[in-house]
């Protein structure tokens, strides 16, 4: 096969060989599987040598190969590369192929082949500097630099050119590799966040968004890499991967958090004669500063993450200061960083923030998240993080002052865990707080001041007026009427409390609020519509809800209700369809559970049934008819007062009544009358449809005057056995002139 050319198949061949996945098609191997292995080992080393070699020999260094040498050069050199790692001659590839590759000058196609088993770490103990060099300074010069980062994250930067690679990622911005190569190689886990600080400061710089509008947008990315980079040293992480021993993890926590906390500008490195200045932000504690200024929310999640870190509890010391003209930090107050000097510094920041000479005055968002920081620091750590009386109270009074409203749910969860405490205090101090609370907002809090009190019937008031948390106001009413712990007394001030806000309750979900009505305090039903009548549309609402629910529980109830027979127990009438709130509920009912709103008296039912009309007519006169229909498929007698609904129906005066009101009547055997009122919009619609030119009359007219001739036919048919005959047939004669006129108009 070589002999003829074919080095695609004797390296597959040998490589079956070397696997044992193919018999053995040749004379000569050793019958042990190790001296096989090796002998073949050895052939196919040889093999890809001579194929890598012939394959560049016609190429002369410095010209640009053409595009199907390119893809043919490309081919070969992933297959000699993957044949090399089959082989377990990972040498082979950083040595001989590489040298004939680069010795043409086709390095790059090398390099490209090498790139993925680089990422998928099959290739990671490169210990060639000169080859790692020239790596980057190939792809550098193709324009690969986000490449180039990647490929350095998966290689050991012991054996890399530092100078070359620091300034190639400081150049491009590349910090993932700058912080990669800064930590493993020279252990200096504060240099990237100076790199990242000067970003920062960029984004934050007024004149450079006018001069480049998109910088924010490009830096973004980066200034938060900085915040991440911050919670995985603090947490004894190694970025981005990994975890940093636990002599490493303590010097970077230590370094970094001397720098970060220092109360004056520093030099760094510190031990170097000539260290630079760092002078990003404002003294004190530029570089909080400048943290907090960017984002304050991200700098408090990766200081809240760092919280955890059991370091704090004495393991990480002071160190001399680095400050400029050998000022002292504020660190170096301490003997060691612990939780409590985290939260004394943030609290020196936010009062010396508003103090006369400060460039720049935190926001009231980037405030609210410092007392977020501290008083969740001292609910979680009450050993560690100690505040006197007057120093808590006054992170306290901020997050309940704070006018910011973007940290209104974490500044009330910060608060929660210190109600109890409060409650400890006297009634008139207690009483200020609640106020206070109520007035920003902070409804859990109240609550659970209330809850503290013995207040229940107050709770239902906090849901009610908190907006996130309105609809779990019916799930709050159920468990404070189960709650067995409540006296009588209170579980009936819950009750008026629910009947007082009844009308809130109805806006909210007309269902649930019938259904605790119920379920619940059943006899109060007829009063808590009797509430409801200042509200009429309040009262509709409810009532169909409450009908609705004894639609539903008509399933499972006997056949008699009231003297009155239920013909069918369909358990999704319209008027369960027409509710929203009803669709899709479980029924949950139980028989006898419920009882038609009011006294149980077939008259009071009628009377419920009757204002019910009178509602649908103001509030949804189209649904009238669908109603009453369905009413009537239900119960085998009218369960409302019959010529009561129908004077409803002809006080609504309209069309959209109209259909009602001629259904009413003909049930209560008025034909004539239903008749005569056909007629009458009959003799209407023709008059408008013959007012009108020739050959541009109404047709709209027209079309009603004939549907309504329909009706009144139809209504005559219908009412044949029910009708005397000399009335039946005067209103057939009445039909008849009324026919005959529409035929001489259209004539």
């Amino acid at each position: 096969m070589v002999r003829a050319g074919m080095f695609e198949e004797a390296i597959s061949m040998g490589l079956g060989l070397y696997n044992g996945t193919i018999a053995k098609v040749s004379t000569g191997l050793p019958a042990s599987a190790s001296d096989r292995v090796k002998v073949v080992g050895d052939y196919l080393s040889e093999l890809i040598v001579t194929y890598v070699r012939m394959a560049v020999s016609g190429h002369e260094e410095g010209v640009a190969p053409s595009q199907d040498d390119t893809r043919v050069f490309s081919a070969i050199t992933k297959t000699c590369i993957s044949a090399c790692l089959t082989i377990e001659r990972e040498d082979l590839i950083l040595g001989d192929v590489y040298d004939l590759c680069n010795g043409v000058g086709l390095q790059w196609i090398f390099f490209e082949a090498l790139e993925p088993y680089i990422l998928s770490d099959q290739v990671k103990d490169i210990k060639n500097p000169a080859l790692i060099q020239d790596l980057v300074a190939t792809y550098e010069s193709l324009g690969w630099n986000r490449r180039t980062e990647e490929l350095i994250l998966h290689l050991d930067p012991l054996f890399m050119d530092l100078n070359q690679l620091l300034r190639l990622f400081r150049d491009h911005e590349l910090f993932n590799g700058l912080i990669y190569v800064c930590n493993r190689a020279l252990r200096d886990f504060v240099t990237p966040i100076i790199e990242l600080l000067s970003v920062v400061m960029k984004s934050l710089s007024v004149e450079s968004l006018e001069t480049d509008p998109t910088l924010s947008a490009v830096a973004q990315s980066q200034c938060y890499t900085l915040y991440v980079y911050l919670a995985y040293i603090l947490t004894g992480k190694a970025y981005p991967t990994g975890f940093l021993g636990k002599r490493e993890a303590l010097q970077a926590k230590t370094d970094v958090y001397n720098f970060l906390f220092s109360e004056k500008h520093v030099r760094w490195p510190p031990d170097a004669s000539d260290a630079p200045e760092v002078l990003f932000g404002d003294e004190p504690h530029p570089y909080l500063d400048v943290l907090i200024r960017y984002d304050s929310l991200e700098f408090c999640k990766a200081l809240t993450a760092a919280l955890d870190d059991p370091s704090l509890e004495g393991e990480i010391r002071t160190r001399s200061g680095h400050a400029l003209d050998g000022r002292v930090r504020f660190a170096d107050e301490h003997s060691e960083f612990n939780r409590q000097v985290i939260v004394d510094t943030l609290l020196g920041v936010l009062t010396k923030s508003d103090s006369p000479g400060v460039t720049h005055n935190l926001t009231e968002n980037q405030r609210a998240n410092l007392w977020v920081f501290i008083a969740k620091a001292c609910a979680k750590y009450p050993v560690d993080v100690r505040l006197e009386g007057a120093a808590r109270d006054s992170v306290l009074s901020n997050l309940i002052t704070s006018s910011d409203e973007l940290s209104h749910d974490d500044r009330q969860a910060a608060i929660l865990p210190f109600v109890d405490g409060w409650l400890k205090r006297s009634e008139t101090e207690v009483e200020s707080v609640r106020l206070r609370c109520e007035s920003a907002g902070l409804w859990k809090v109240v609550e659970l001041i209330h809850q503290g009190q013995g207040h229940y019937d107050k709770i239902l008031e906090c849901y009610l007026n908190d907006n996130q948390r309105r609809r779990e106001v019916f799930d709050c009413a159920r468990k404070l009427f189960s709650n067995h712990n409540l006296t009588y007394p209170q579980t009936w001030q819950v009750k008026q409390a629910f009947l007082e806000s009844l009308e809130r309750f109805v806006a909210i979900d007309p269902i649930q609020t019938a259904s605790i009505i119920l379920d619940t305090f059943p006899a109060d039903n007829a009063n808590a519509m009797q509430r409801l009548e200042k509200t009429p549309r309040a009262l509709f609402e409810y009532m169909r809800a409450v009908l609705a629910i004894e639609e539903i529980a008509s399933d499972f109830a006997p056949p008699h209700r009231h003297g009155m027979s239920m013909k069918r127990a369909s358990g999704a009438n319209l008027l369960v369809q027409s509710l929203p709130q009803a669709r899709g509920r479980p029924r949950s009912w139980a028989p006898g559970m419920l009882s038609l709103p009011g006294p149980s008296t077939p008259h009071a039912a009628a009377a419920m049934y009757n204002r019910l009309i009178e509602l649908t007519v103001e509030f949804e006169p189209d649904s009238l008819l669908p109603f009453l229909r369905d009413l009537a498929d239900r119960f085998d007698s009218d369960p409302y007062d019959l010529i009561a609904a129908l004077e409803v129906a002809r006080r609504g005066g309209s069309e959209r009544t109209e259909p009602a009101a001629l259904w009413l009547l003909e049930r209560a055997g008025l034909i004539s009358e239903a008749v005569g009122l056909l007629r009458s919009r009959l003799a209407s619609d023709l008059d408008t449809w013959a007012a009108g030119p020739l050959g541009d009359r109404d047709a709209n007219a027209y079309r009603r005057a004939r549907e309504r001739l329909t009706q009144a036919i139809d209504i005559c048919r219908r009412s044949g056995p029910r009708v005397p005959p000399d009335e039946l047939e005067d209103l057939w004669l009445k039909l008849l002139d009324d026919l005959l006129l529409r035929r001489a108009s259209e004539g």
